[in-house]
C-alpha cells in the first residue's frame, strides 16, 4: 500500500487479531512508524416485545405504540491477543430516542416502552472497563399497526389456524367466527372493551366468549361488513380494529 494514506482491509474472523502498521518517511529521511493491532468484535441487538399473538401462530410478535419492549444487547468483545472478554466485564452504554442511560458490568437489557407516532431509536455501545475494546450499535424498530384476524370456530374440528379472506361466502346456514388480536399488549384483557358491528352498526353478542360471533342466514341474498374491535380501557391508544364482507347465497 505504498504512497497511500487511507487504505480498506478485510476484517478477519471474530476474535483473530490483525496487526496494522504505517510507516511515514520525511523528505529529510527521518522515518516514523505506527502500529495498531484491530481484534474484530460483536454487538447484536435483540428486540423482545410484550404484545400478544395467537398461539398457534408461528410469527414473531412485534410490538405496537405504547407496549412494551425489553432490549438485550450481546456483545462479543475481544483483547488484542484474541481472549475473549469476560460478558460480566463488559459495560454498556444506552441512548433511547436521545436520552442516555449507562448500565454497569454485564447489564445488558433495558426495559422501554414504544412511543407514540414513531419509531423508538435505540443506539448502544458495549466497551471493556478500560476502553481497549468497544463495539456501537444503531437501530430504529417502527411499531407495528395492532389488528385483527378472523378464523372459524367449527364446533365439530375446533378453531380453524388459517384466517379468512377479506371477502367470502357463507355457503352453509351458519359459521361461527373468532377474532384474534394481534399485536396489542399482553394485558389488554384485564381491562378491554369489545364491539361486533354489522354494516357500522353495533350488534349485541350473546355468546360468552366476546371474541366470538355467529352468523347466520336470515334471508335471500346479500352481503354484510362485519367488523370487530377491541380496546384497553387502561391505555386507549391500545387497540384494534378490522373487518370483513361476507355474501350471502
Amino acid at each position: 500500500y505504498a504512497e497511500k494514506r487511507v487504505i480498506t482491509l478485510r476484517a478477519p474472523a471474530l476474535g483473530v487479531p490483525m496487526v496494522v502498521s504505517a510507516r511515514v518517511t520525511e523528505p529529510s529521511g527521518a522515518a516514523h512508524t505506527a502500529t495498531e493491532t484491530v481484534t474484530p468484535g460483536a454487538l447484536d441487538l435483540i428486540v423482545e416485545s410484550s404484545t400478544r399473538v395467537p398461539s398457534f401462530y408461528r410469527g414473531r410478535a412485534l410490538p405496537s405504540a405504547g407496549s412494551a419492549v425489553r432490549l438485550i444487547a450481546l456483545a462479543s468483545l475481544y483483547t488484542d491477543k484474541g481472549m475473549l472478554v469476560d460478558p460480566k466485564n463488559v459495560i454498556y452504554a444506552w441512548q433511547i430516542n436521545g436520552q442516555g442511560s449507562e448500565g454497569g458490568p454485564g447489564q445488558h437489557t433495558l426495559d422501554a416502552i414504544m412511543p407514540l407516532g414513531g419509531p423508538l431509536t435505540v443506539e448502544v455501545t458495549a466497551r471493556t472497563q478500560d476502553g481497549s475494546a468497544q463495539q456501537s450499535i444503531a437501530e430504529e424498530i417502527a411499531p407495528a399497526d395492532p389488528l385483527n384476524r378472523f378464523y372459524e370456530d367449527n364446533p365439530l374440528h375446533g378453531l380453524a389456524q388459517n384466517a379468512l379472506p377479506d371477502t367470502f361466502t357463507l355457503i352453509e346456514d351458519e359459521i361461527s367466527i373468532r377474532a384474534e388480536p394481534y399485536f396489542v399488549s399482553r394485558n389488554i384483557f384485564n381491562n378491554a372493551a369489545y364491539e361486533w358491528t354489522i354494516n357500522e352498526e353495533r350488534v349485541a353478542n350473546p355468546n360468552t366468549d366476546p371474541q366470538t360471533l355467529t352468523l347466520r342466514k336470515t334471508g335471500g341474498a346479500g352481503s354484510a361488513q362485519v367488523g370487530f374491535s377491541i380496546r384497553n380501557l387502561s391505555s386507549l391508544l391500545q387497540a384494534a380494529a378490522s373487518a370483513f364482507i361476507v355474501y350471502f347465497e
